[in-house]
């Protein structure tokens, strides 16, 4: 299901996902750094393969996000991994980065931040804005149904 939790992260070394990214990104300290403001898919589907995969990556690293991307190269499911210029992607790579930081699919760190030396600032989106039903106890996440 969209957005359900996951179980805590033993969090990648942040030497090691930040030299991956920055190679990923060719980040050169003489380029003029631009800013990324993330945004979560519009399709709960892509969001929710985002969310789990970059769990599992922040939890096995980076060899098992290569396995993957092996796998499933040719399938358009799992295109998010590889295609820098999709907003999924970018995403993607931010959640890897949130999921490092012990953040969860329902609550993150909304404050900007540069997840790279010399690279842009990075804005995380909001957090599911949380509503309570009328006669119900706990508040579910907008969008929720009731059954």
């Amino acid at each position: 299901t969209a957005g359900a939790a996951l179980p805590p992260t033993s969090s990648m070394p942040h030497g090691q996902y930040n030299a991956h990214f920055t190679a990923q990104f060719d980040v050169q300290p003489h380029q003029p750094a631009l800013d990324v403001a993330v945004s979560i898919p519009q399709d709960p589907e892509v969001s929710f393969r985002c969310d789990v995969l970059a769990h599992y990556v922040a939890l096995h690293g980076l060899s098992f996000e290569a396995e993957v991307l092996k796998r499933e190269k040719d399938n358009p499911l799992f295109q998010f991994i590889d295609d820098s210029s999709s907003p999924d992607h970018l995403y993607y790579r931010w959640r890897i980065y949130s999921c490092c930081q012990g953040d969860d699919t329902r609550h993150w760190r909304t404050a900007p931040f540069q997840m790279v030396e010399g690279g842009g600032m990075w804005t995380p989106p909001p957090p599911p804005a949380l509503v309570t039903l009328p006669g119900a106890g706990a508040p579910l996440p907008r969008g929720s149904g009731t059954g």
